[in-house]
């Protein structure tokens, strides 16, 4: 079990680099703090306890961003199903993540990032009309929150499905932190009562908001200086290297 008695110091820098990294990212296009900081820090150690030590930074900065842009209350109006079916999911599928072994674990969190780094280079077709939404809200929620509940990876099928229907960049960032703050928060939870997230790791965890925020100020302020398309680039190809490496991982 990590402690900061117990952690190597370089071991301690590159916990700090891959939460700054995963801070970096959520900065500059909304989205990122697990899909980066993950793949990392299931190298550093086992994968539930970097798993837990996400709580508290995960937390604080969605609910950061949830009320960013004051459109909280228009968000949750269009896409109350799908926040409630997130949350509800989560609840019931919690106690998964503890289930689950470690190789299978490594491999299924592998599997969802290298998924969602490919996504992103492809062009999804826009136009589900809003017709639909009726439906497709409670099913997208349903489906991240079993997908989140063994990955602590909210986000792909929400990720995709806002992308389908070309929803404003403002929205999008509102939507995608209610979906995590609604399935981090039972996760997180059950990860307490099941003891895999110590006192020791809540500790940790709380330090790592400090190179998150870092990483979030200092994403902010290249968002308007940093070319969007040589970043999105960037951001792929570790996401797909780092998911492919936990495959390996998992399957080796």
């Amino acid at each position: 079990m990590p402690t900061l008695e117990t952690i190597p110091v370089e071991t301690f820098v590159l916990i700090a680099l891959a939460f700054f990294g995963g801070g970096l990212s959520k900065g500059i296009v909304g989205i990122g703090l697990p899909l980066v900081s993950l793949p990392f820090l299931a190298v550093l150690m086992p994968p539930l306890q970097a798993i837990a030590m996400l709580a508290i930074p995960v937390i604080s900065t969605n609910i950061f961003q949830v009320f960013h842009g004051g459109l909280f209350f228009v968000v949750l109006r269009r896409y109350w199903t799908m926040i409630v079916a997130v949350a509800v999911t989560a609840v019931l599928a919690s106690s998964l993540i503890v289930a689950v072994n470690n190789e299978i674990l490594l491999t299924i969190i592998g599997g969802v990032i290298t998924a969602v780094g490919l996504m992103r280079l492809v062009r999804l077709p826009v136009g589900i009309p809003d017709r639909h939404e009726r439906w497709l809200n409670p099913i997208v929620g349903i489906t991240s929150g079993v997908i989140g509940s063994v990955s602590n990876l909210f986000g792909p099928p929400v990720f995709t499905y806002l992308s389908m229907r070309g929803t404003n960049k403002d929205t999008f960032i509102v939507v995608i932190a209610m979906v995590f703050l609604v399935g981090a928060v039972p996760l997180h939870g059950n990860l307490i009562l099941q003891g895999v997230t110590t006192s020791d790791i809540l500790i940790l965890s709380a330090l790592a908001s400090l190179p998150v925020i870092a990483g979030m100020a200092v994403g902010t302020w290249l968002r308007s200086r940093f070319s969007q398309a040589v970043f999105e680039h960037l951001l792929i190809a570790v996401i797909v290297i780092a998911g492919l490496n936990l495959i390996r991982r998992g399957l080796m």
